[in-house]
């Protein structure tokens, strides 16, 4: 039964407002910083301090394989100086059908509580896949998705559907 603690240095994009002086413009109802834009490549850089501890537990058969998962990770953003929890779960199951053949369900659920606030975000996937192996260094997916997201912050509220078709060839 593994048990894991990691510290992690992890790059997140945001683009906060800032007064003539250059100090980073504080929302007075959340106490977070003004972010005018977030998680667009190359506008500005927010590195964040990630303390995780994480517990894992797997079942293997000849077919399947089943995984369930548990964090709990604080994050400390060094350049904004806010701080966030994040506790979560994740189960998997992977079922080999076929010769060359498996699927693949997963679910995985998130709460991010940020720091100064009385909200928090929950954010709910699930997954279906199929997989096919075509040689031994090619392979074929197909994939659907549902990602939910509910947030104290109504403008962050959305779902999400996506389907992903790959065909992934090794060199």
């Amino acid at each position: 039964l593994p048990i894991s603690q990691t510290l992690q240095v992890t790059g997140q994009q945001f683009f906060l407002v800032q007064d003539s002086q250059g100090n980073i413009l504080i929302d007075p109802a959340t106490g977070q910083p003004v972010v005018l834009a977030q998680n667009i490549f190359s506008l500005s850089d927010d590195e964040f301090i990630r303390k995780r501890g994480q517990l894992t537990f797997g079942v293997n058969t000849a077919r399947s394989d089943v995984v369930l998962s548990a964090y709990n990770e604080s994050r400390d953003y060094l350049l904004s100086k806010t701080s966030e929890d994040v506790l979560g779960a994740t189960a998997s199951w992977n079922w080999k059908f076929g010769w060359r053949t498996h699927s693949l369900l997963g679910a995985s659920w998130e709460r991010r509580n940020p720091s100064g606030t009385d909200g928090h975000d929950d954010l709910w996937t699930t997954t279906l896949s199929l997989i096919r192996a075509i040689a031994r260094d090619t392979s074929a997916s197909v994939s659907y998705s549902h990602i939910a997201r509910s947030s104290f912050q109504s403008s962050l509220t959305y779902d999400e559907n996506r389907l992903t078709v790959q065909l992934v060839k090794k060199f």
